[in-house]
C-alpha cells in the first residue's frame, strides 16, 4: 500500500469507524480508494446536517464495506451503499453506478445520490438522470487535468440536464477547465484529498448545497 492509499484508508476509518474493513478479500486500486473517500466525505457532511444514515450490505456489524471497483449496474446486488433521510426527503448514496441519460445512454457516475422516488418507480431497472440528486465525478490523476476532462463533463451535462455536474480532483486543472464547467452550470473543486485545501470548505460546501436542494 502506497502512502496515498494509506492516507485515504486512514480517512475512511476516521469517518466510518476504526474497525471498518474495505473490499474484504479484494485488491482495490487508488482510484477505488478515492471514490470511496469522496463517498465517505459526503456522508460526513450528511451526518453533520442531521441526515439519518443506514449502511446497506456492510456486514452484520456495519464494518465490512464492499464498494464497486469500476462502473456497474445498480441491479447487481451485494455492494455497499447508504440510505439517507431527513424528514420527508430521502434516497441512496452509491459508488460506481450507471445512469440513463436523456438519450438512453448509460453513463458511469462515480458517486451518486439517488432520490427515493427511484425505488417506487414501477420496473425501476437502471436509474434515470432525472432521479439523481447529487453527482460527483472523481479524478485522481497524477498530472493536472486537461481541457478534455472539462469537455467530457459538459457533454455529460448535456445528456443529463437535471443534474449539476460536479468534478472533484486531487490535483489542479488547466486554467480553462473551471470557467468552462461553470459556464455550463457545473462545479469544479481541486485539491480534494485528506489534509489539502479543497476539502473544507469548498468540497463540503458543495455537498451541503446539494443536500439542501434534495
Amino acid at each position: 500500500m502506497t502512502s496515498l492509499d494509506a492516507a485515504l484508508k486512514n480517512k475512511l476509518n476516521a469517518i466510518l469507524g476504526a474497525s471498518a474493513q474495505f473490499w474484504p478479500g479484494k485488491k482495490p486500486k487508488l482510484d477505488d480508494y478515492y471514490e470511496a473517500y469522496l463517498w465517505a466525505e459526503t456522508l460526513f457532511v450528511a451526518d453533520e446536517q442531521k441526515w439519518q444514515i443506514k449502511y446497506i450490505n456492510a456486514g452484520p456489524s456495519n464494518d465490512a464495506f464492499t464498494f464497486r471497483m469500476g462502473p456497474g449496474l445498480i441491479t447487481s446486488g451485494g455492494y455497499t451503499y447508504a440510505e439517507i433521510s431527513k424528514g420527508s426527503r430521502g434516497g441512496e448514496l452509491h459508488i460506481g453506478v450507471r445512469v440513463h441519460g436523456r438519450s438512453g445512454t448509460l453513463h458511469e457516475f462515480d458517486v451518486l445520490g439517488l432520490d427515493q422516488s427511484y425505488r417506487t418507480r414501477s420496473g425501476a431497472g437502471q436509474p434515470r438522470q432525472s432521479e439523481v440528486k447529487l453527482h460527483i465525478e472523481a479524478k485522481f490523476h497524477k498530472s493536472d487535468l486537461s481541457l478534455g476532462i472539462g469537455r467530457a463533463i459538459v457533454g455529460l451535462g448535456a445528456d443529463c440536464p437535471d443534474i449539476e455536474p460536479f468534478l472533484v480532483a486531487k490535483n489542479r486543472a488547466s486554467g480553462t477547465v473551471r470557467p468552462l464547467i461553470k459556464y455550463f452550470g457545473g462545479h469544479f473543486v481541486e485539491q480534494v484529498f485528506p489534509g489539502e485545501s479543497g476539502v473544507d470548505p469548498y468540497f463540503r460546501n458543495c455537498v451541503r448545497a446539494a443536500l439542501q436542494r434534495w
